[in-house]
């Protein structure tokens, strides 16, 4: 305590000093806020990590289809998944002659999703963990015949990870041009009927006297990187940059390994939309 001066007659007592605030109270204080901030930015970065990055890739297996008529029926599951994540991560679309039906849906299990008028989407949680794995299944209903139907499994960006096709595919045609450029043949898509994503168009080669060539036994055109080279010495050169195939995209193979009299096959959802020789 401060000493007070002695009272005089009439005049009030100063007030007594404002006492000093404890720097304790402040340190402890400043902790806390830290400590908010800290755990704040900890679950921002958990939240864009699961939304904004990391996006899976996915496989599905062989496709069984049924139904009569009207009712057509496709179904599938799910071969692998690089890594699980929930439902509500990802979104569908559907696509009927290679025209969307209507906006993406988010997935989720054992909703049914409607696309168009009578064509419906369920998926099954096998291992009911809630997240999209290996085993879940996928079964379309409702589709007319004669018509070709793309299912685009998307993240929930809206950037595309796997695609399903079936159905009417002759609709689907590419027109190859087979170039000699020294080394390597090129074969450039010059025209294409319809659209298709490239990961669904399967490639393969055989010799002369028409018994495939291992490894390039229907191999995905998405699996033909510039890291795959050694293995198939086979490039795919993708110009546009994203998942659908386009006309100019071109497909680059080694001559010493597939030389002049070899053939090739282009193939999607079981249908043969192009075939050829080198020469």
């Amino acid at each position: 305590m401060y000493p007070q001066p002695p009272a005089q007659a009439g005049i009030p007592p100063p007030p007594p000093p404002y006492p000093r605030p404890s720097r304790t109270g402040l340190k402890v204080a400043a902790v806390i806020v830290v400590v908010a901030v800290v755990i704040i930015a900890l679950l921002a970065a958990a939240l864009i990590a699961g939304w904004f990055g990391g996006k899976p890739t996915v496989s599905f297996s062989s496709m069984t289809a049924g139904g009569l008529g009207q009712n057509r029926t496709a179904s599938w599951s799910v071969a692998s998944v690089s890594q699980q994540n929930s439902f509500s991560s990802y979104k569908v679309a559907m696509d009927k002659d290679y025209t969307a039906l209507g906006a993406a849906q988010t997935l989720a299990a054992y909703s049914v999703l409607s696309f168009g008028s009578g064509v419906s989407l369920v998926v099954a949680d096998i291992d009911a963990n809630g997240k999209l794995s290996a085993g879940d299944t996928f079964l379309v209903y409702g589709m007319p015949s004669g018509h070709a139907w793309t299912l685009r499994l998307l993240w929930n960006d809206g950037s595309w990870i796997r695609s399903a096709v079936w159905g009417g595919m002759s609709s689907l045609m590419l027109y190859i041009s087979v170039m000699n450029t020294g080394s390597n043949w090129t074969l450039l898509i010059a025209y294409m009927q319809g659209s298709v994503a490239y990961a669904d168009v399967f490639l393969t080669i055989s010799d002369n006297n028409g018994s495939n060539v291992p490894p390039m036994i229907s191999v995905s055109l998405a699996d033909l990187t510039p890291a795959n080279w050694g293995t198939y010495h086979v490039v795919f050169q993708n110009t546009g940059g994203g998942p659908e195939l386009i006309e100019g995209s071109s497909i680059l193979v080694e001559m010493a390994t597939y030389p002049a009299g070899y053939h090739y096959e282009f193939v999607a959802n079981s249908a043969v939309v192009s075939a050829g020789t080198f020469r």
